[in-house]
């Protein structure tokens, strides 16, 4: 279907496209890749895009920018989870981190889809 939409964008008989989306994680064959690089100008379009920035944080986001900033700074970041701790149960917040640790680790249980939704929210209302 893809390929259809790009033959008929490139057609002096058919209106011009405004949008393709895509989604799925699925990879293009190379014949559809050249076809959009040939009709696209991928650069304009996305100097043309605005995306807000989440204040949202994943525990996952917040690991690599931890690990980042001590390579950066050749650092170690001193945390040291205890296992235990770590799956117990998610009852409210919790350390998770050994006593001994130089940094004290916490969890803060939270509805990441609602926290998203919110946010969403709060962007397209503006």
């Amino acid at each position: 279907m893809l390929l259809g939409v790009v033959v008929a964008h490139a057609s002096l008989h058919f209106p011009q496209i405004s949008a393709v989306i895509l989604n799925g994680g699925f990879m293009l064959p190379t014949r559809v890749q050249r076809l959009l690089e040939q009709h696209a100008d991928s650069a304009a379009l996305l100097d043309q895009l605005e995306v807000a920035r989440s204040s949202a944080v994943t525990p996952l986001m917040f690991e690599h920018q931890l690990i980042d900033e001590a390579v950066a700074q050749r650092k170690h970041i001193g945390i040291c989870v205890d296992n235990d701790r770590n799956n117990e149960p998610a009852t409210g917040p919790r350390r998770i981190s050994t006593d001994d640790s130089e940094v004290a680790v916490f969890v803060v249980p939270t509805n990441e889809e609602w926290q998203i939704a919110r946010e969403t929210l709060g962007v397209v209302s503006t």
